[in-house]
């Protein structure tokens, strides 16, 4: 790579490069530090009845009520909550939104030929305490048996609460994935 200036060239080694790329990828991690990212849901079957939903999300944003109207979540009215949130140890957030789970889980579109699924929560994933600059990004795994006989599956997350993309993983299928905007509903999958 080369780094004109003056009609001179500078040349960077590996070594500068690096330093380089990492210089420039923290610039961007910070400019979308407070951004908020979509809802990333996994839903695999098992191929005997059963199915996970994992849910890759920002659990301080969702406790602190955080949705998609901002673009910072700085901007919030919020933001401080969020920001204690984002301090917080691993196994308290995970008792945080354990015991919020319940409304939480209400505003997920997910159903079985039209009748909505009731998965329990088999686990919550929050990584530790990191820079509290970035967002941290948690799994909450649901599981659940598909109903008998059922032949279709469908998604939706709530408006308010931004966009979303839902990955269908089958045995021995090709993994389907599809972006939702805000509130928007998804098509009946097979």
């Amino acid at each position: 790579m080369r780094v004109l200036k003056s009609n001179t060239r500078y040349a960077l080694g590996p070594v500068g490069m690096i330093v380089f790329a990492m210089a420039m990828f923290a610039c961007l991690a910070t400019a979308a530090a407070h951004e908020l990212r979509p809802l990333i849901a996994t839903l695999t079957f098992d191929g005997d009845g059963g199915y996970e939903l994992a849910l890759d999300a920002n659990l301080e944003a969702i406790l602190a009520d955080i949705g998609p109207e901002h673009d910072d979540t700085d901007d919030a009215p919020t933001a401080e909550k969020y920001n204690g949130l984002r301090a917080l140890p691993p196994e308290m957030l995970a008792e945080q939104f354990s015991a919020f789970a319940p409304q939480w889980l209400a505003r997920l579109g997910f159903a079985f030929d039209g009748t909505v699924a009731t998965p329990a929560i088999s686990d919550i994933e929050v990584p530790p305490v990191g820079d509290t600059d970035l967002a941290r990004e948690s799994v909450v795994r649901l599981s659940g048996r598909v109903p008998e006989g059922a032949g279709k599956v469908d998604w939706s997350f709530s408006e308010n609460k931004g966009s979303s993309v839902l990955r269908i993983e089958r045995p021995g299928q090709e993994l389907q994935a599809q972006f939702f905007g805000a509130g928007a509903a998804s098509q009946s999958f097979d």
